[in-house]
């Protein structure tokens, strides 16, 4: 009886790109198999149909764990913004290690999205063309960061709420004048500017689904 030949995704068996997605190191491996080899619109559909399983298994398990011992006991950095309280009280030594952690995967993930917006924009302009996997693989990297984008997006808010309050028992001011007030200041124009950057983020996404002509 001949043995059933287990299926690649990409050259590698599932257990390999398992091994790949839990250790973090995703983004070196589409690195590496485009540099080596043209993915095809099939490896692509298998791969991210394959990391959608994975992904859900982690947020299941994940959530399973947190219930029981919390996430923080298990060394599991969660993509979370500063909490209220320590935006409003000295942070201690660890709280501050902790927020830099955060801030810097979030400065990472930002540039990392930029990147491609210019990439993407640069190659529209000059009116290149460009293969359907490219576009796929741009939105899917997009996306799977957009999580970074929005713990981002509320921190800014908290920032901007934070502002506000501080005008209002500074100044004695009703909420209606103190959010006028706040309106000038830089907390608010990062807040704004930030639900911008994600407005256009998902028209970016929604555009290389398109370009990709695959809606995953």
């Amino acid at each position: 009886m001949a043995i059933k030949k287990e299926k690649l995704i990409c050259g590698k068996k599932e257990a390999d790109i398992r091994k790949i997605y839990f250790s973090k190191k995703l983004p070196n491996f589409l690195t590496e198999i485009q540099a080596n080899n043209k993915i095809t619109e099939k490896e692509l559909k298998d791969l991210v149909e394959l990391l959608g399983k994975f992904r859900s298994e982690e947020k299941e398990i994940t959530s399973k764990i947190a219930k029981e011992v919390g996430v923080e006991a298990l060394g599991i950095t969660e993509v979370a913004p500063p909490t209220i309280e320590e935006l409003t009280t000295e942070m201690s030594e660890e709280e501050k290690t902790k927020f830099e952690t955060w801030k810097a995967e979030v400065d990472k993930a930002n540039e990392t999205v930029k990147s491609i917006i210019r990439e993407a924009t640069q190659t529209a302009f000059a009116g290149k063309t460009v293969d359907r996997e490219k576009w796929l693989d741009w939105g899917l990297t997009i996306a799977n960061l957009s999580r970074y984008i929005d713990a981002d997006r509320v921190y800014k808010d908290q920032l901007y709420r934070k502002r506000m309050i501080d005008i209002i028992d500074r100044y004695g001011v009703s909420r209606k004048e103190a959010e006028e007030r706040s309106k000038i200041t830089k907390e608010y124009a990062d807040y704004k500017n930030a639900i911008l950057f994600k407005d256009n983020l998902e028209e970016i996404i929604r555009i290389c689904k398109k370009k990709g002509g695959y809606d995953y």
